[in-house]
């Protein structure tokens, strides 16, 4: 098998433990983590946006840097809307219906992405430091979280935890008051 295929899996294996064991114990699925991505990646292309276009922000940025943010925003954003049409699917009892993305794919935005956080801290050692790891953190979470399927849902250790304190708070005040 190809090492940089055996390297996919492994990442994939590992958010799939960590979404599942997450997911049993607060709720959130491996979407909501996939969807937090998105975010990152929204606010880092805002970022860029206001450093491009506004004279005084600190953080200065190409027209490249801009237009890439911007088509790597567009396609994180119609993959929401797939997303959370496969959640829908998962809580009917459906499939997601979700489609794979090629590894190849994920190999090479995230090595991409790395390369340009290592030039970043290179050549540019005083502006833009918590932009590109932002990026690259987001489309991260947003590549390899959104090829976990989520548990279906139910319970999680935190709600039933939450749902006892709350009985047990109840029964204090309603218990009787001895005079």
């Amino acid at each position: 098998m190809n090492p940089i295929k055996k390297l996919d899996d492994w990442f994939i294996a590992q958010a799939t433990k960590f979404s599942h064991w997450l997911q049993k114990n607060t709720s959130l699925t491996s979407y909501s983590i996939a969807k937090f991505g998105i975010s990152l990646i929204q606010c880092t292309c805002l970022v860029f946006a206001a450093g491009y276009f506004l004279p005084y922000f600190p953080v200065k940025v190409g027209m490249g840097t801009i237009v890439s943010a911007g088509i790597g925003t567009f396609y994180a954003l119609c993959e929401y809307q797939k997303i959370n049409k496969a959640w829908e699917n998962i809580c009917q009892g459906l499939p997601s219906q979700l489609d794979e993305t090629p590894y190849l794919f994920r190999v090479v935005i995230c090595g991409l992405l790395a390369v340009y956080v290592l030039c970043s801290y290179i050549f540019d050692s005083t502006r833009g430091q918590l932009l590109s790891p932002s990026s690259f953190l987001g489309f991260s979470l947003f590549l390899y979280f959104r090829e976990v399927t989520p548990l279906p849902p139910g319970k999680s250790k935190v709600k039933e935890w939450l749902e006892g304190l709350a009985i047990s708070k109840h029964k204090l005040a309603v218990a009787p008051s001895s005079k």
